[in-house]
């Protein structure tokens, strides 16, 4: 008989081993964060119709008078939340059992109530996603310090943006890897839907993916089209939010898997809570009329059975599109596989066009993306990804002059047509359409992107790869709109927040300001694009407030740091921060007294 701990998610064969589970660090180390993980969920209560003024000393100071509190944080993103944490349960309590307003001193009414609950499970010995990425940024960083020197070296910018390319580019062991592994999920697929097709898409399929990035793959059943889910965003962002593996899903979809872990795991000889399924082929008319719910938990037990090297498999039912997310176990490539995603497909297969049709967009996106990756603007969550700066770059080349022809005019030139539901995903060969971009060197094209931008009137148009024009704005509720070149509906840039978009603008604007004065090679001296992947500017509330010093405070906060070292490391410190991170020279005034002309007597 085999059993199993469910707290730490392991099996053993029998009740002695198992005795012995419990009693161990492990498990009694779980029980405590687990316990701790409850105590500050009851301790918690959940704040909104907070302002951008509101800021964490003012909410601590209004909520101190129910109690001690632990700990609070304001959602930074939308400012439209907060997480007060209390010191005792009876505090969180006494908060809400307050029967009078929640006023502040400027007459705002906070809403109060209580924090939602979530269950607790303990992390896999498999590192996350953001763990994976945290142990890369070493690495990362060391290697942008090569990159720096090496751009340094350099004659022009436009060699520049080319060692940006080569440093971004996959290495060729890697890419192995990725590729056998598409290999082997190919080959279990086709074994269970013979007339399948695995398909890659994204990144990792039009050649600009690099060590971090993630392998996104679409399993192609028959021609069905599957109109994307129009999933309303929550006015609430922040309150569902969990810390647990299933974060990325809502409530209705975790409670789903529950559901599902229950009733697979009812027989008590069950070696894992998803049973295996039998080793035959399967209809994919059949698995399409399942419901999007019972369809992803069918791969996800597949994956979960058979495929090589899987792990943390788990279902996305409730987004625009569905998905079934999973992890290579040693190499710690995140995936994600959609089903009938046909415009997914031909989006990937229009980006690869537009990279052979003009091959200096390449160089161009490699170092907007790098530029933009500095300044803290491309990720997950609110933030720009490298699909949407794509077709950013696409618009500007469209409009200026017609360096890029438009998709609509390429859909009308392709012999072969392909209708996906209601859009036209038609692409004509590349020797029917003619080139005009090749006298224009990467410089000016990256002066004409930072230009654009930072004088976009996001408020009066939005743009359009498939017209190739400006359009007037026909939607109210998002800053900035780019319409995706096939699904015309569907704005790309929908999910990037206010905040994110006027520092995009203001740092355009910086960098148009150092190409300019500093586009050409200087010796000895950081220059070009060197300098706008290393100059680090300003949070965006200090472009609108100017900042206060007080003298006072500063050389108190120095005769402090004096006291506490000596005098010459401190100077060693100071030098490098003026030279390594501000960039300053040091002068050699012998030597310019020496090249001075005697001053007439």
């Amino acid at each position: 008989m085999v059993l199993r701990c469910e707290l730490c998610r392991i099996e053993v064969p029998d009740e002695h081993v198992l005795a012995d589970h419990t009693n161990g660090k492990r498990h009694q180390a779980l029980l405590t964060a687990r316990e701790r993980f409850e105590t500050s969920q009851q301790s918690s209560i959940y704040v909104s119709n907070i302002k951008r003024e509101h800021d964490v000393n003012l909410l601590k100071d209004y909520f101190s008078r129910f109690g001690q509190i632990k700990n609070c944080f304001i959602d930074k993103e939308k400012h439209v939340y907060a997480i007060v944490e209390y010191e005792s349960v009876d505090s969180a309590n006494k908060c809400l059992e307050y029967s009078e307003e929640y006023k502040l001193h400027d007459g705002t009414r906070l809403k109060v109530k209580q924090r939602n609950h979530h269950e607790f499970k303990a992390k896999r010995m498999l590192i996350s996603e953001q763990e994976f990425l945290n142990i890369n940024k070493e690495k990362e960083i060391e290697q942008h310090g090569i990159l720096i020197q090496l751009l340094n070296s350099r004659s022009t910018i436009d060699e520049q943006a080319e060692a940006i390319v080569q440093q971004e580019k996959i290495t060729d062991d890697t890419l192995k890897i990725r590729e056998d592994f598409f290999k082997e999920l190919e080959a279990m697929f086709i074994k269970y839907f013979p007339e399948a097709k695995l398909c890659l898409i994204g990144s990792m399929a039009n050649g600009l993916a690099t060590i971090l990035s993630d392998m996104d793959f679409v399993l192609i059943l028959n021609e069905t089209y599957i109109e994307p889910q129009r999933i309303l965003s929550s006015n609430n962002s922040g309150e569902s939010m969990t810390i647990d593996e299933n974060s990325c899903s809502n409530d209705a979809d975790i409670q789903q898997q529950h559901k599902f872990k229950r009733n697979a795991s009812d027989g008590s000889s069950s070696r894992s809570l998803s049973p295996p399924l039998p080793p035959t082929s399967h209809s994919a008319d059949d698995l399409l009329q399942m419901s999007i719910p019972d369809r992803l938990d069918y791969i996800r037990r597949l994956l979960r059975s058979y495929a090589a090297h899987v792990c943390r498999v788990q279902r996305i039912a409730q987004a625009r599109c569905p998905v079934v997310r999973f992890c290579h176990k040693q190499q710690k490539i995140f995936c994600e596989l959609s089903i009938n995603n046909h415009l997914a497909v031909a989006n990937t297969e229009l980006v690869r066009y537009f990279l052979l049709f003009e091959p200096k967009l390449r160089s161009l996106l490699c170092t907007i993306r790098l530029w933009i990756k500095q300044k803290d603007l491309l990720g997950r969550g609110h933030r720009f990804n490298t699909y949407t700066l794509f077709w950013m770059i696409v618009c500007t080349l469209q409009l200026d002059n017609k360096q890029l022809p438009s998709v609509q005019s390429l859909a009308e030139r392709a012999n072969h047509k392909r209708q996906y539901g209601p859009w036209n995903c038609s692409i004509p060969d590349l020797n029917q359409i003619e080139r005009n971009i090749s006298d224009v060197s990467i410089e000016q094209l990256l002066h004409n992107f930072f230009k654009f931008y930072s004088t976009f009137n996001a408020s009066q148009h939005e743009l359009s790869p498939w017209t190739g024009k400006l359009e007037l704005k026909t939607s109210t509720t998002n800053l900035f709109s780019i319409s995706d070149p096939f699904e015309h509906d569907h704005n790309l840039t929908s999910h990037i927040s206010q905040t994110n978009w006027l520092k995009f603008q203001e740092e355009c604007s910086l960098a148009i300001q150092i190409l300019d004065e500093s586009a050409k090679k200087r010796q000895n001296k950081s220059w070009g694009l060197s300098l706008i992947l290393t100059r680090k500017s300003l949070p965006q509330k200090n472009f609108v407030h100017e900042p206060h010093y007080h003298q006072s405070q500063s050389m108190n906060t120095i005769e402090f740091v004096v006291n506490q070292i000596d005098e010459e490391e401190f100077q060693l410190h100071v030098e490098s921060i003026l030279k390594d991170i501000l960039l300053f020279e040091q002068i050699n005034y012998e030597m310019i007294s020496k090249k001075r002309p005697a001053s007439p007597s």
